[in-house]
């Protein structure tokens, strides 16, 4: 059994052209706050945009090394690639974290409008507010998406699918987009990267095959 104040998470740094050096330098805070939320840690960090730069590994050690580590890359952005990269070099972390930070920045940058607070940004958009915690959106967050920023999605009707917790904690784990769950009679997952979508719809819109193939 692993200590209740022990992690062992690989993280992954959104560096795309859309993210500034400054929203970069955030994600980097927010990985310093993991590691104070621990006494023993082994976290393997990288940034990302269409493939992975800067690997580097990180646990009570070393950890002042943190402070030198340069968020790099630039260009388009490809979640995929994370899952590449750990099943090519066989990382198998209890928990893959992809920061919510750069995510939440667009989504205030993109609405001139927005007055919610810094501090209550998080809770406004995401349904847990943790990076660990995967990128399903609120009540809140999925209205201002759709509404406020009009942002394109696709439906995926998952009646078939029983929404147990464990089925709940793989979307979080694999689901590489925000995304948000319609409860009720027929519930539906609604899903805000087309690429996503369509690596469903070649699952044949089956989330057990689709998460099945995603799991380390």
């Amino acid at each position: 059994m692993i200590p209740e104040n022990t992690i062992d998470v690989s993280i992954a740094l959104d560096m795309s052209g859309s993210i500034s050096n400054e929203m970069g330098r955030d994600m980097l805070s927010e990985v310093k706050g993991i590691m104070e939320q621990f006494t023993s840690f082994k976290i393997k960090l990288w940034c990302f945009d269409t493939d992975v730069y800067n690997y580097a590994e990180f646990d009570e050690s070393n950890v002042d090394e943190i402070d030198e580590y340069e968020p790099t890359g630039g260009g388009g952005t490809d979640f995929m690639c994370n899952w590449r990269y750990m099943k090519d070099n066989d990382i198998q972390p209890d928990r893959f974290i992809i920061t919510k930070q750069g995510y939440t920045d667009a989504f205030v940058r993109a609405d001139p409008d927005f007055k919610i607070s810094k501090q209550e940004q998080k809770p406004y958009f995401w349904y847990n507010v943790r990076d660990e915690g995967g990128l399903r959106l609120t009540d809140n967050g999925y209205g201002h998406l759709v509404t406020k920023l009009d942002i394109k999605n696709w439906i995926i009707d998952i009646r078939d699918n029983e929404l147990t917790h464990r089925f709940l904690l793989d979307l979080d784990k694999f689901i590489d987009c925000p995304y948000y769950i319609v409860k009720g009679r027929w519930p539906k997952i609604v899903i805000f990267k087309e690429q996503t979508y369509f690596t469903l719809a070649l699952h044949n819109k089956d989330f057990e095959s689709f998460l099945n193939v995603h799991k380390i």
